[in-house]
């Protein structure tokens, strides 16, 4: 596991003599824990509003539009600037489909947050799969997820 910021470190002052029967225990989770050696979660890349706006107004197409509405303004043709709301229209209407999908995924991916089956203590427990931590035993049963981490 790594080290937050870190690359690759020692972990063998963590490594425990586990009773697969038993697991870990809470103190050892907690230890572990401390020590940032946790199955730490990869955040799906997503776009930000401000990124989500700057892709949709900024754009070949709109550069090429603004540059004619610039010149058709200087001859004072304002008359044939009734191009310019359509290409607003489209702006926004991009913004908002993209901004609707974004809010959307990132709800999804919530829902979707993966756990696994561990010993703990002798029992058996359903955690998040962000609170596994170095040396867990982890059950695996057909359909289940496996956690990025795990070894066989």
């Amino acid at each position: 596991m790594q080290h937050r910021g870190q690359g690759l470190r020692d972990t063998s002052e963590f490594i425990f003599d586990v009773d697969a029967d038993y697991g870990l225990t809470q103190e050892q989770v907690q230890k572990l824990r401390y020590a940032e050696l946790y199955n730490k979660s990869v955040t799906p890349p997503s776009k930000s509003f401000k990124k989500i706006v700057a892709s949709n107004v900024f754009t070949y197409f709109n550069f090429v539009f603004l540059a004619i509405a610039i010149i058709l303004c200087l001859v004072h043709s304002y008359r044939d600037l009734t191009f310019l709301p359509v290409i607003i229209a489209n702006t926004l209407i991009g913004i908002v489909q993209e901004i609707r999908a974004k809010i959307t995924l990132d709800r999804l991916s919530i829902l979707n947050a993966p756990t696994a089956n561990v010993i703990r203590e002798g029992k058996e427990k359903k955690v998040d799969a962000e609170w596994l931590v170095l040396n867990d035993f982890v059950v695996f049963r057909a359909g289940n997820q496996i956690p990025a981490d795990a070894k066989p």
